[in-house]
């Protein structure tokens, strides 16, 4: 990665208000654009261990180097200029946030917007109903069936063509079998990731380029 591409993506990630210039002592000291960072979209690409390490931080000058290690993580040719991987998600970050933003809520922090940042757009887009049941409140457990209901069901299908062939080949890997289907169900105005979630999170790990 070139030094102004490392320099750019850094000051992106963190926003313009940089990271302040006092030492920090303990996790929670650590300015808010660090802490933005870490809840922002990239939370879709950190690990569990990643977090878990990202907390135990205490200085501006960790995090910096933090977030240069994770996306050299996921560079995926370091020897050559750039990070394609870093570029894209950046690309489909403003892409999430144009079409999904709404009430207070960034378009890439809803299901739809992790999805377009991990898989980019499907090749598949199409809309079902299901029956689905609904409860009144009381009654034994909290609650009991009353009725069934239609449901509306947004389906995102994916080719493997629809994906770089490196990543399918690490996901094939894993176990994922193609083509498959990222399926959501809309409630009121908002849209929830019903199945996929076990996917998206394979994909998280597959873009980590391996140790040498």
């Amino acid at each position: 990665m070139t030094r102004p591409l490392r320099a750019a993506i850094l000051v992106i990630a963190l926003g313009a208000g940089g990271l302040g210039v006092s030492g920090c002592t303990t996790a929670s000291d650590l300015p808010g654009s660090a802490r933005a960072w870490i809840e922002g979209p990239v939370r879709w690409l950190v690990l569990p261990e990643e977090a878990r390490r990202f907390r135990r931080l205490s200085s501006h000058a960790e995090v910096l180097r933090f977030i240069e290690e994770f996306w050299q993580r996921r560079d995926p040719d370091p020897e050559t200029p750039g990070n394609p991987l870093a570029q894209l998600f950046f690309e489909r970050v403003q892409a999430a946030d144009l079409l999904y933003s709404g009430e207070g809520v960034r378009g890439s922090l809803t299901d739809r917007g992790r999805t377009l940042v991990l898989l980019g757009s499907p090749s598949l887009l199409r809309y079902t109903q299901r029956s689905a049941p609904t409860w009144q409140p009381g009654g034994v457990r909290g609650g009991r069936p009353r009725a069934t209901e239609r449901v509306r069901i947004e389906v995102w299908g994916y080719e493997a063509a629809d994906l770089p062939e490196p990543l399918v080949a690490r996901l094939e890997e894993r176990g994922v079998q193609f083509p498959f289907e990222v399926l959501f169900v809309e409630e009121g105005r908002a849209t929830i990731l019903v199945s996929g979630e076990e996917l998206l999170e394979e994909i998280a790990r597959a873009v980590v380029r391996e140790a040498e």
